[in-house]
């Protein structure tokens, strides 16, 4: 085989025989793609369901950590795990990582996108004075109504 000769990666097929090998990628790649879009749709629906929900944002941002090395725990563990799993059990845990990543994302995305009215914090220093401050979002009323309007 000469180095400028292209590489074969099926035997040489027949018209038919290629077109059939044609269909089966696209229809595979069109399973993946499916795949991805459930996945993101899943996301972005947690996210603002997370983001504009006060009472379910009280729960998650104490928990970012957590969630953040959890989500890092699920995706090693299927990625060793996803040769040994049925269909069901694989598609199941993807959603759970996808909904996963829409409780971090919707945490993530107040950080950039929020400001307080009155102009004295922007979105990152309040996020992480809440964080680093008051996880337990204590008493203070003012900075509750603000986050949380």
């Amino acid at each position: 085989m000469a180095w400028n000769e292209p590489v074969q990666a099926f035997p040489r097929t027949t018209g038919t025989e290629a077109l059939g090998i044609d269909q089966a990628q696209r229809a595979f790649m069109a399973r993946v793609y499916r795949w991805m879009f459930l996945g993101l749709g899943v996301t972005g629906v947690v996210a603002l369901y997370t983001a504009s929900s006060p009472s379910v944002l009280r729960a998650v941002l104490p928990m970012m950590w957590p969630l953040l090395i959890g989500e890092l725990v699920l995706v090693a563990a299927l990625s060793w795990a996803a040769p040994r799993m049925t269909g069901a059990l694989s598609a199941g845990l993807f959603l759970l990582y996808s909904a996963v990543n829409g409780l971090t994302f919707s945490v993530i995305f107040l950080y950039y996108q929020l400001r307080l009215r009155d102009g004295d914090q922007t979105g990152p220093e309040r996020v992480a004075n809440l964080l680093v401050h008051r996880p337990d979002w204590g008493g203070d009323r003012r900075l509750h109504s603000t986050i949380l309007a």
